[in-house]
């Protein structure tokens, strides 16, 4: 759909790349005992709001899982911007991300 709405591939894969490197501070910091999603706010320079919606999601993943889809979206990364179909490989990371949330439900947080 963001694809229709004429977004740039390279764009579209940064802001998911963002939104997983913000998955794994927020879970790294929960991991070393913090909890105050303000305090990890001001900690990470984001807003709350966002933090707050993260630290819902960051149960559902386990470290490696996140790491694996850091390497995966550097690969689509690399793969952009040194010829590949732009759209093809956005269109394949998102399948690719997705098909593990469909695998797996959400646990309970």
């Amino acid at each position: 759909e963001l694809q229709r709405n004429d977004q740039n591939p390279i764009g579209m894969l940064s802001a998911i790349a963002r939104q997983y490197r913000m998955l794994i501070e927020i879970k790294s910091i929960m991991a070393a005992g913090q909890s105050n999603k303000f305090d990890i706010a001001k900690q990470l320079g984001y807003a709350a709001f966002p933090v707050e919606k993260a630290m819902r999601l960051v149960n559902q993943y386990t470290f490696d899982e996140l790491e694996h889809a850091m390497e995966r979206l550097l690969e689509a990364d690399v793969a952009m911007k040194t010829g590949a179909d732009q759209n093809t490989e956005i269109d394949v990371l998102v399948a690719e991300l997705s098909v593990r949330q469909r695998r797996q439900p959400a646990r309970a947080a």
